[in-house]
Formats: C-alpha cells, structure tokens, sequence
C-alpha cells in the first residue's frame, strides 16, 4: 500500500479523539460505515459524496476517513444563504452529488430550513448516520484499490473575483500537503487541539484536521458556527493549547469568554486566515501570553502559500501576509500579478491578489478586482443583509450575485 494516500494508516495510533474515542474505537467505526456504504447503497469507486455531519465528532471523522477507502469522491458545500441564492451554492454549481451522509437530519433545523432544501435538491440519495449503530462490521479491513492519484477532494473556488470553479485534489496532493503543514503549523504529539471548523471549511480540513490526525495525541472539538450566536457553555472545562478561529469576530468572543473563565493556556496557539495581521493581534499575544499563526492562500493555489507567525516580540509589518514557511512551494511575484508552481502540477497557477516583497515580507497591496461590491449592492432593488453572505473573511459573491440576479428575476415576472 503507498504511503501516500488518505486511510486509517494516517490516525496517530496513541490518538484520543472527541469522546475519548481510542484507534481501535475509530476504526472500528470506519468498518461500520464501510459496511454500510458498501452494503446498504453499493457505493462504488469515483462515485461523489458529502458530508453532512456539521460537527467536528468522531462520526464526522471516521466518515471521511471511510469514503477515502472506498475510493469515493468527497465533496466539500457551503451553506445557502437565501432562497435566492440557493442555486449558486457550491453543491448546486458543481454537483449533485452520488449521496450525502446527514446526521439525524438536521437540515431542516439550519439556516431557516435552506439547508435541508438544499441537500434534498441536490444529492441523489441521503444517508442518515443513524443507521451506523445497526451494523456489526466483519471485514472491511481491506483497503480498496485506491490509488494515489486518484481523486479524494472536490473543492472550489469562492467566486470572488470570477465565477466559481472546481479544484479536484488527488490523494497524494492531500497526503503532501497534510504532512507539510504539521510543520507549518507546530502541530506536536503532545499538542492538545480543539477542532472548531468542520471539513467544508478548505483550511480546517488541510491545515488542522488532516495534519493534526497524523501526528497530535489528544483531539477535542467545539464548533464555532458562523450564522447563529455563539454558545460558549462547557467551553472553558476543556483542555486545548491550539485552536482554529475563522474571523475576528469570533476572535473577540473567544478573547473575551477566556479573559472573564481563567485565561488561555501560556502559549496557546490561535490560527487564523485571510488578512493581515496588525498591531492589535501582537498586543494581545503580549497581555494573554499567545501566539498567532495567520496564513494566507486559495483553494487553487496553496495551502497555504505565506505565514505570518505572530507573538509578543513581532514587530508590526503593515499590510503583511508573512513570508514561505518552505519552499513546498515556487512563488513568482511581478508588478501585476502572482504566479505558484509546485511538482505535483502540470502548470503554473495564478493569484488575484497583488503582492510585493520588502524586506523579505509579502505584503498586500491589492486584487485585480473584476467586480466591485459597492455597485453590485447597489444593482440589488431589494435592500440586502451582507451578514448573510459573510463567509469566515470574505464575502460569499457567487451567491451574492445569484441572490441578485434572482430577485430580480423575480420582480420581473411579478
């Protein structure tokens, strides 16, 4: 079996994973769902599959883990954001996909029912993780015939500045980048890490989750959900030093819930994505005795590309996006764009941001800007609720611009 492929062989094997959940726990769980794809729906190889399991638990895990052996596609969606802009969801741009595992349904619960809606519209056939506890796995030890260049991921791009599109990644591509960015992240054996952001978030799925399965002991999880109030109850009981946070809102919750519960472990690590970091990020890792790792990339190109690592004795750089932690990747950088190579592509790929270098630092200067979001708003007849497009540090513009072509659609035929 090659090593470089995505399948129990993977899991640290001293893990202590959500509820204390051991190896042998695990796979014995990846068996269970095995059996079931295998038996209940006949899955097959290349076929697509999401997952539907929000949270970071172990069946969220084992699922993925299970798909992965069986050689099927896994799917990454986003969440709807209105009626509207329902059709321009990731799962509707560029699925249906074969099957979606849900967890009790809770579809129906989420964003105002849109997201039961959606799944329904555009999976073939729904599988409820309910119907795990019926199977006593015999076998499912072997592992398929899967290959190290065949697909395991399917992502896309957020439609920023051009419409969306599809990035596949191999097995070996997910393999390398995992096994980079234990380093890239100080991920240890004795690191103790909360996951926060299920695998539809790029980032949290290569740069934690993944990486983290590999090499760290214990793994809890918590959720922090972008569209509804953050429930922080229970928080402070569990035991963590490296976390993820997918924006600065969140960030100012969870500063503050731990400045008023005892503080963060000295030296916790916070990681962070999508923008430069300031002043105001070193002055905390001063007063909490943090650290920041803030890295910066795109589904298409790197993941990630630059890392601003950022402590009490950082100097503030404006405008910094940090600099190449290695050299996984081959940076080009010209006056008006960004081009990455890495020995696993065929070619070269571009950026949309505009980046220079001084002093050895990546800094920002700007994106080559197709659409502007003060007149897309504007062409809207209907006043709009942004927040209801924010997605982690940026805004959602392939469903921003469904939503408004929609409504309009719709004033027109009334």
């Amino acid at each position: 079996m090659s090593e470089n492929k995505i399948n129990r062989d993977i899991i640290n094997d001293e893990i202590n994973f959500d509820t204390n959940k051991s190896k042998a726990e695990l796979v014995y769980e990846i068996r269970q769902w095995k059996m079931l794809l295998k038996e209940n729906y006949n899955v097959r190889k290349g076929e697509t599959i999401a997952i539907g399991i929000l949270d970071v638990n172990h069946l969220h895990l084992t699922s993925i883990i299970a798909c992965a052996e069986l050689g099927l596609k896994i799917f990454l969606i986003d969440a709807p954001a209105t009626k509207e802009s329902l059709p321009y969801t990731k799962l509707a741009l560029h699925g249906p996909v074969d099957y979606l595992i849900h967890n009790a349904f809770k579809g129906d619960e989420l964003y105002g029912g849109l997201h039961g809606k959606m799944i329904r519209e555009y999976s073939k056939e729904l599988i409820d993780a309910q119907e795990l506890k019926l199977k006593i796995p015999t076998g499912m030890d072997y592992i398929s015939e899967v290959s190290e260049d065949d697909i395991f991921l399917i992502s896309s791009t957020s439609g920023s500045t051009k419409p969306s599109r599809k990035v596949e990644f191999t097995h070996k591509e997910v393999y390398a980048i995992a096994q980079r960015n234990i380093d890239v992240f100080k991920l240890k054996p004795d690191t103790k890490i909360l996951h926060s952001k299920n695998m539809h978030h790029v980032s949290a799925m290569l740069c934690t989750l993944l990486p983290a399965l590999m090499v760290v002991k214990k793994h809890r999880s918590f959720t922090m959900a972008e569209f509804t109030e953050w429930q922080v109850k229970g928080l402070n009981l569990i035991d963590f030093n490296h976390v993820m946070i997918p924006n600065e809102k969140m960030l100012g919750w969870f500063i503050e819930f731990f400045d008023k519960n005892g503080g963060l472990q000295k030296g916790t690590i916070l990681v962070m994505c999508g923008f430069t970091m300031t002043q105001k990020h070193i002055d905390m890792c001063k007063e909490y005795n943090i650290e920041f790792i803030s890295h910066y990339g795109s589904v298409d190109t790197a993941i990630p590309l630059l890392v601003n690592y950022i402590s009490g004795d950082s100097e503030f750089t404006p405008d910094s996006l940090g600099v190449p932690p290695d050299d996984f990747y081959d940076i080009d950088v010209s006056s008006s764009h960004v081009s990455v190579n890495n020995s696993m592509w065929t070619e070269r790929r571009n950026m949309d941001d505009i980046l220079e270098i001084v002093d050895g630092q990546y800094i920002l200067k700007g994106r080559i800007e197709t659409i502007h979001l003060d007149d897309l708003i504007k062409s809207c007849p209907e006043p709009i609720n942004l927040s209801l497009f924010d997605y982690d540090t940026k805004i959602n513009m392939e469903q921003l611009r469904g939503h408004i072509k929609n409504v309009k659609k719709r004033l027109d035929n009334t």
